[in-house]
């Protein structure tokens, strides 16, 4: 099935640019006219642990590390997979995804149970045999279609080490090649290293970047986010209350920002390897624009697409926002949870906010016919 996936992608790449247009627009309206018809969200964020082994300057999630709430174990995951009405596209996140030794088994269960067929993990790549070895099980042994990882490293080994409070630069590297090997010898795998961007590292950023295009790993860049930074118009008590670990790692000026955009978009499409996609740079974009002017330019899927569950079985609609729910409470049966009265009333609540999500940007953007149109054009060319 991938190899059929590369093969039209390949076919459409060959069209006019009108007919490919008119295809994504025909694509577009029928993304559209499903909506109504979503049951529980198709693209899920999953904290399959509290625990990590980093203590990052800019982490989001840091006063939830650790907890000694109980994490959802491999069976309740397996009756959680079950419950949604549609398959999903799973984005593993934590803590630290491959803290948990049964990594693998929590992508069969979605696999097998759910229909899952696109996976993505996002690791510190701080234990690299681990998530190497997980990768090439669900390689070999899942008929996944698509298997991507996200390696984060934010800049040059004395400022990664800085940024995540360990010396994490060096196993992290070691995973990125590995998992490049692994690319090169698997269509169906890919991987990107992720760079957070924050006062501690933008000055080195641009010899950080220089010392990658070698490696050819396509990167992304994500900024500094929570209730205090970039979001806006959430009603008073639907914040999930998120804020960076470290006050002094905000935002960095927006005029910075857009400098340091323009010389990473000038030299990616200058080099022999454009390692920075059309996609990431429309998300930049986008998050550029509202952090300039803060309006809403682009309708939020959050809540009907999007959703979260967090690995003591808390739901939210988005990771900006307050849990609407407890799985636990609905006999781990997202569905019930997905369409109760409290999920309801969220809905309703952040109909109008807007934040720099950079995955909530992306499956918005999947709507436009253009960023549909590079998306496919993207994937041929991978």
């Amino acid at each position: 099935m991938a190899t059929g996936r590369k093969l039209l992608a390949k076919l459409y790449a060959g069209l006019p640019r009108p007919a490919q247009l008119r295809i994504a627009r025909a694509y577009a309206g029928r993304k559209e006219r499903r909506l109504a018809r979503i049951e529980t969200p198709t693209t899920v964020i999953l904290y399959v642990t509290q625990r990590c082994n980093a203590r990052c300057a800019h982490c989001f999630y840091w006063k939830e590390l650790g907890a000694k709430a109980p994490e959802l174990s491999l069976d309740e995951l397996r009756t959680l997979a079950r419950s949604f009405r549609h398959p999903i596209s799973l984005s593993i996140t934590g803590g630290e995804p491959t803290l948990r030794t049964d990594l693998f088994e929590v992508a069969q269960a979605f696999h097998e149970l759910n229909g899952c067929r696109e996976i993505k993990i996002a690791t510190n790549g701080m234990l690299p045999d681990r998530i190497v070895d997980t990768c090439r099980r669900v390689l070999s042994e899942l008929g996944v279609e698509s298997l991507g990882v996200q390696v984060s490293i934010d800049g040059p080994e004395e400022t990664h080490n800085e940024v995540r409070g360990v010396p994490a630069f060096e196993p992290a590297m070691e995973s990125a090649r590995r998992l490049k090997e692994l690319a090169e010898a698997d269509a169906r795998f890919s991987v990107h290293i992720a760079c957070c961007i924050q006062k501690k590292n933008i000055d080195v950023l641009p010899e950080f970047v220089e010392s990658l295009i070698p490696l050819r790993i396509p990167l992304q860049f994500g900024l500094i986010r929570g209730e205090s930074f970039g979001t806006w118009n959430l009603p008073a008590g639907s914040s999930s209350g998120i804020d960076p670990r470290d006050p002094e790692s905000p935002l960095v000026p927006v005029d910075r920002l857009e400098s340091f955009f323009e010389w990473l978009q000038a030299r990616s499409e200058e080099s022999e390897y454009p390692f920075w996609s059309p996609m990431q740079q429309a998300k930049i974009d986008l998050s550029l624009r509202m952090l300039r002017r803060p309006t809403k330019c682009m309708a939020c899927h959050a809540g009907v697409i999007d959703g979260v569950v967090y690995a003591n079985g808390d739901v939210a609609l988005c990771e900006l926002t307050e849990p609407v729910g407890n799985l636990h409470d609905y006999d781990l049966d997202i569905a019930r949870l997905w369409s109760s009265p409290a999920a309801e009333e969220m809905r309703a609540k952040i109909r109008s906010c807007f934040c720099i999500h950079g995955c909530n940007l992306v499956t918005g953007l999947m709507f436009r016919p253009e960023f549909i149109r590079d998306a496919v054009i993207q994937k041929a060319k991978s």
